[in-house]
C-alpha cells in the first residue's frame, strides 16, 4: 500500500494474472478485516492501472471484463461471509464453496428466522431458493397478524418477484396446506400456481 507506484511498472499481463490469482485467493483473508481492506485496496487500484493499460483494445477489454467480474464476485462472497460471523455463523472460505453445505447454511438461516440474509446468499451464489421461500411463506402464513387480503398480496408479491426465476421447487400443495391448518379461509381458496404465472 505504501508503494502503489510500483504496480504502474508492471506489465499488463503480468498484472492480469496478480488480479486474478489475487481474487481467487480474497476469501482466504475474510476474517482479516484490516488486512484486507489493504489487500483489497491494492488489488482495486491495480485493476484501475490495469484499465488504463489495455486502453480501448476489444480483446483486451473482454480480458479486462472477466478480471474484474471474478474480482468483484470474490469481493461480494467476502461481504456475505462477513454477514454469516456477524450472525454468529464462522464459516471457513473453503466450507463456503461447497454448496451442499451452503443448503445447510440456507436451512440454518431460515430456523433462526433471517430469510433475508438467506435470499442474499442464495442469489449471490445463484442456488435455487425454494428451500427459503417456502419458509418464509409458510412462517408468515402461521404467524403474521395481516388480514388474509393483505397477507396474500404479501405472499403473492414474493412468489411473482422470486417462484418464476429463481425457485423451481415450490410445493403449492404444502402453502394451502398451511393456510388450511391456520385456518386461513380466504387463503385456502386462492390459486398460487396461477399467481405466480
Amino acid at each position: 500500500k505504501k508503494d502503489l507506484d510500483g504496480i504502474r511498472c508492471i506489465s499488463s499481463v503480468k498484472l492480469s494474472e496478480i488480479i486474478d490469482y489475487s481474487s481467487k485467493n480474497l476469501l482466504l483473508l475474510a476474517y482479516e478485516s484490516n488486512l484486507q481492506e489493504i489487500f483489497i485496496d491494492a488489488t482495486k487500484f491495480s485493476v484501475k492501472v490495469l484499465e488504463d493499460q489495455l486502453g480501448f483494445d476489444e480483446n483486451s477489454r473482454h480480458t479486462f471484463s472477466y478480471i474484474t467480474a471474478n474480482f468483484k464476485r470474490s469481493l461480494m462472497q467476502c461481504q456475505m461471509l462477513s454477514k454469516l460471523h456477524s450472525v454468529g455463523m464462522c464459516i471457513s472460505p473453503s466450507e463456503f464453496d461447497c454448496l451442499s453445505l451452503t443448503d445447510t447454511i440456507l436451512k440454518r438461516l431460515c430456523r433462526q428466522d433471517i430469510h433475508s440474509l438467506a435470499f442474499e446468499l442464495a442469489v449471490l451464489l445463484e442456488l435455487d431458493i425454494s428451500v427459503v421461500l417456502m419458509d418464509w411463506i409458510i412462517k408468515a402464513i402461521e404467524r403474521s397478524k395481516q388480514s388474509d387480503d393483505d397477507l396474500w398480496l404479501t405472499i403473492s408479491d414474493k412468489l411473482f418477484t422470486w417462484a418464476n426465476s429463481k425457485a423451481i421447487d415450490i410445493d403449492y400443495i404444502k402453502l394451502t396446506e398451511s393456510a388450511i391448518k391456520m385456518n386461513r379461509k380466504k387463503l385456502q381458496s386462492r390459486d398460487y400456481c396461477k399467481n405466480t404465472k
